[in-house]
């Protein structure tokens, strides 16, 4: 194999870049992590999402555009050098330019921590007395035996750290984890910090928390977009990848592994942390993603019957997955509940507290893949949906994370369109609750029939009192259907096409299929429901009236949502925090029920009942 070399350059950095002649640019930025522009359709040249600024070709001519890449990209994008990365082969020395976009906004709130705080780990210290000839007993032995520890609790490893020769005056701590040693430190007295983290791993994103366990305080937290973004926007575009070989699950595995690393890093160094003082990262995310990092073979996820490589795990060495400068630091999973119903659903049960509470309550997360618990006290159904990425922006003609300028809500008051933006910055796209908003806005309307066919000519849908309602909207016919463009940053439009209604229309019938699936087995009605949650960055900024308006929850549940933001963060954290949750997420785990909604006639019934929308409403 011949190598060859790419200039990437950044808004913050330039780096060299090795790539093999005759891939494309997208695969040999996979391998550079962090480096990489996200790839919904996986690298297939179908979304036109990778998008990258060539600024030289090197040492050969400038690549012919293929046929794809024409479709996606705008005459002025061509001429201003953006190509997408997929299709754009890898030239020896050519410079290219990733557009960073800007930070997302990725949901890190995990307020509600109040908690009787009861550790998994606790730090106990004492003085070992000093030897004689007439007492030799190991120094291991002694601390055993100062700490009323059960004899040979002390490994090799740690003993190893013990000094030789106690002097009977300086203090040894010792970190129990239920009771077990876990590490020791001479010197340190009781009340030294106990440091852990705790992670969600999204299939979009990834958020980390720093956490002292001794006083219960989170120091801090920080988010990235998942770095296995790449290799395509949902579950099942990962999955297919890792069922390539080994080689594939390791290069999975060492995305989303150095993506951990390089956030623990950086919440160590804000808050004057050494990376060897970090002893627990407990970690919530989908069964996939779990899988994915802990490095257990996901093929089962695939295929039915969908048996998953292990739902729980005790902790282990993070060493074991490639976290080698953490030399203290044990991994521990939060347990799954099924193939599809993972670990991030167990933290948020935990979070909501619904096993705690009679009646029935409702739990939602939104994303790629929707997953939602029903019930309370008297047990918990659980079932998963494949929502496909239309709610995180992606596979929309003018889609967007939720970066500065993405759409983030629609309105339409005093009879006039409008929206407003992420940080106020110029509009680039719509994320997802900007959709669920616009959306509605076609419901409300009447622009939108309740199959889902944009109206061509809105000329007779004015009402007297709102003839400025549709100021501002460009609507054309173009290949798929009614188009409605808007005004866009720098010149460009914002596009809402039919092809996208239909995008947003099949993911939210899967959810809705899913909650309508849940309800019916178990006998209840959505007037039973107590309290909605919402989980996640789509729920936290999702207004519940638009959700309502489409049909994507029913309409009862309008007025009673909650948000719980980051719930399967903030359940990793009170896992950590309280040993009684840490138990509570293990009883879920094992006594919530699952149901496979493939194959259920009652699921396809209600598939079908929500491709329609709500019938028009009024403003």
């Amino acid at each position: 194999m011949s190598r060859i070399t790419v200039q990437l350059n950044s808004e913050n950095s330039a780096e060299t870049v090795s790539a093999i002649q005759g891939e494309n640019v997208l695969e040999a930025l996979r391998r550079n992590a962090g480096a990489s522009p996200a790839a919904p359709c996986a690298g297939r040249g179908r979304c036109g999402r990778c998008r990258i600024r060539l600024l030289s070709p090197g040492d050969g001519q400038v690549p012919d555009f293929h046929p794809d890449e024409e479709k996606h990209l705008s005459r002025s994008d061509r001429e201003a050098g953006i190509r997408l990365a997929c299709l754009l082969p890898a030239v020896n020395g050519m410079q290219l330019h990733l557009d960073e976009q800007g930070a997302a906004r990725i949901e890190t709130r995990a307020e509600g921590l109040e908690e009787e705080l009861d550790p998994v780990l606790r730090r106990v210290s004492t003085v070992l007395p000093r030897g004689s000839l007439e007492d030799q007993r190991s120094a291991a032995f002694r601390l055993e035996e100062a700490l009323d520890l059960e004899a040979g609790t002390i490994p090799a490893r740690l003993a190893a750290q013990l000094p030789a020769i106690p002097d009977g005056t300086t203090p040894v701590s010792v970190v129990l984890h239920d009771g077990r040693p876990v590490a020791v430190d001479p010197g340190l007295g009781a009340d030294a910090p106990v440091w852990a983290a705790a992670v969600d791993i999204g299939t979009t994103t990834v958020a980390m928390y720093l956490v002292n366990l001794a006083g219960g305080d989170v120091a801090g937290s920080a988010a990235e977009m998942n770095a296995q973004g790449s290799y395509g926007a949902d579950v099942i575009s990962r999955l297919e990848h890792a069922r390539k070989g080994a080689e594939e699950r390791k290069t999975l595995q060492k995305a989303i592994v150095e993506q951990l690393g390089r956030l623990l890093t950086r919440l160590c160094a804000e808050n004057r942390v050494e990376l060897r003082d970090v002893l627990l990262l407990s970690v919530a995310g989908n069964t996939a993603m779990i899988h994915l990092m802990a490095g257990w073979d996901p093929a089962g996820l695939g295929e039915a019957p969908f048996l998953p490589a292990a739902l729980e795990s005790p902790a282990f060495d993070a060493r074991e997955i490639g976290l080698g400068d953490f030399s203290r630091l044990r991994v521990w999973p939060l347990p799954s509940l099924s193939a599809y119903v993972g670990a991030d659903i167990t933290g948020g049960l935990v979070a909501s507290g619904m096993k705690d509470r009679d009646g029935t309550d409702l739990l939602l997360d939104i994303g790629t893949n929707g997953e939602m618990a029903l019930g309370g006290s008297d047990g918990l159904l659980c079932c998963s949906t494949a929502a496909g990425p239309a709610f995180e922006g992606a596979h929309l003609s003018s889609g967007s994370g939720s970066v500065p300028g993405a759409v983030d809500h629609v309105d339409w008051t005093d009879g006039r369109f409008s929206y407003t933006t992420i940080a106020d910055a110029p509009a680039r796209g719509f994320c997802g609750s900007g959709v669920v908003d616009l959306v509605a806005f076609l419901v409300k309307s009447g622009l939108m029939d309740e199959t889902g066919r944009i109206e061509e000519d809105p000329s007779e849908l004015k009402k007297e009192g709102s003839e400025d309602l549709f100021a501002g909207l460009d609507i054309h016919v173009g290949e798929t259907g009614a188009e409605l463009h808007w005004p866009g940053a720098a010149g460009s439009t914002l596009g809402f096409t039919q092809k996208d209604l239909r995008e947003v229309q099949l993911a939210k019938a899967a959810i809705r299929a899913g909650i309508d699936t849940l309800l019916e087995h178990s006998g209840k009605t959505a007037e039973d429901i107590g309290t909605l949650w919402l989980a996640g960055g789509f729920g936290s900024y999702i207004r519940p009236e638009s959700a309502a308006a489409i049909g994507l929850i029913p309409p009862e549940l309008g007025d009673k949502t909650r948000s719980l933001g980051n719930a399967a963060a903030r359940g990793a954290l009170l896992s950590l925090l309280s040993r009684s949750r840490r138990d509570e997420a293990l009883r879920i785990a094992r006594e919530a029920r699952a149901i496979e909604l493939s194959g259920r006639p009652e699921f396809q019934n209600a598939y079908i009942e929500g491709m329609m929308f709500p019938s028009n409403g009024e403003f």
